[in-house]
Parts: C-alpha cells; structure tokens; sequence
C-alpha cells in the first residue's frame, strides 16, 4: 500500500516563505502543494487515492414460470461470481406458499398451495457481502376439480450423455390436458405421439393427437437433470 508523508519546502533565509508538499514514502520525490484545494489534487496525482471495486455477483433469471396448485414444482437459480473461489448463499423473497430455496444449491422446491401470480426475487450472496439478484413471476393455477379426472405417469427412457426420453402414460380419460413443468435450464427437445404447445419456454402442454394415452418426449438437460413435474386435468 502507498503512504505519502507531508513536509515543508523552503522557508530558509532570503527565501520565500515554506509551503507544503507530499511525498510518497520511498519514491524519492516531492509534490508541492499550495492553496486550497490543492493537497487532494497532489494525491490525485501520485496516485495515492487508489481504491479496489468489489466483486460482481450476477443472477441468472429463469424466466416465468407457472405450476398447478397442488402439484409439485421447482426451479433452479444460477448465479456467479466475479471473484474465483467465492462460495454463493441463496434467498428468495416473495415465493409462492408452499416454496422455498435451499441456501446452498439455489434450488426453489415444493409444491404451491395457492393460486395466483407472484413475482420472486431471488439472490445470491458471497463471502465478501457483495450480492446480486434477478426478479421473474411465476403463475400458480387453480388445481383442476369437477369435469371427472386423470392421471399422468412418468417413466424413464432410453438417455444419453446430454438427454434422455421420458414415457408418459395417463389412465382416467381419453380427453385430457398434460401440463409438464421442466426445472430451468432444462428444455423439451421433442414430442411423440401427441399434440404439444409451449406456453412459456419451460412449460408444455400436451393434448391428444388420436395416438392413444401413450406418448413421451426427448429432454435436453443443459446440466440439470431433475426429472420435470407433470399434472393432468380431464375434459
């Protein structure tokens, strides 16, 4: 670290009188200084006013998000850090009821209890204090009730080293809507034996398309490999 040290120049006999200079310790010269004003843009100048900015902590927003009341959902927050080596802590304020984050991981998980459009803002901390955070709404639908009912089953497909395919298989109706929630950044890559749309980029909805109550779709995981909640409403 850089110290200046202030003295007096001149002021000897027949000369003019003393006046004020800085000096960074070591350096071997010497700034004058006269007037206000003057000692700040002396140590302006030698360079002793030198500050560190901290580190940047940059939150990733998942996008929106929408689930079903009653139904388990998650989503995963990512952030980073400027500085090499920093360990993150996560919060989130204004989550659904029945949701919560883990401190570690920056995985929101449960299952919402209640309906309505909430806007989450989650954050992330490292050791230093220095935080950063990124805000998205997330959607909870009624639960579906009256009309008869449904039922959507999950079970594992063939998988490779980026992906893998998930078999659904839904009993109860043959008139039915399949709402699969994918867990951020993990996407649907494709579709079989059923019609499908995407509401927003990390939710599908699948309908009939005349192939039976049997049908699947292809994952793209992108790191995440948290199987997606599905739930099914008849009519």
């Amino acid at each position: 670290m850089k110290r200046w040290l202030r003295s007096l120049l001149g002021g000897g006999s027949g000369t003019m009188p003393p006046v004020e200079g800085i000096s960074v310790a070591g350096a071997g010269h010497v700034l004058p200084i006269e007037g206000e004003g003057m000692e700040a843009d002396a140590i302006a100048f030698m360079g002793l006013n030198t500050t560190t900015t901290g580190n940047t902590v940059t939150v990733t927003s998942p996008g929106s998000q929408t689930a079903t009341a009653g139904t388990a959902a998650s989503v995963q927050i990512h952030a980073s850090d400027s500085a090499s080596g920093q360990t993150l802590s996560y919060s989130a304020s204004g989550l659904p009821p029945g949701e919560s984050i883990s401190s570690s991981s920056g995985l929101i998980s449960g299952t919402p209890t209640t309906a309505g459009t909430y806007s989450v803002t989650a954050t992330a901390t490292d050791g230093t204090g220095a935080s950063g955070s990124a805000t998205f709404s997330w959607t909870v639908n009624p639960s579906s009730g009256g009309g008869g009912s449904c039922t959507a089953t999950l079970s594992a497909g063939s998988s490779g080293s980026n992906w893998y395919n998930l078999n659904v298989s839904v009993t109860g109706s043959s008139t039915w809507t399949v709402t699969v929630n994918m867990t951020s950044p993990a996407v649907v890559y494709s579709t079989w034996n059923v019609n499908a749309t995407w509401p927003s980029e990390y939710v599908m909805k699948a309908t009939p398309n005349g192939s039976g109550n049997n049908w699947g779709f292809t994952v793209s995981p992108n790191g995440q490999w948290t199987w997606p909640s599905v739930s099914c409403s008849a009519g």
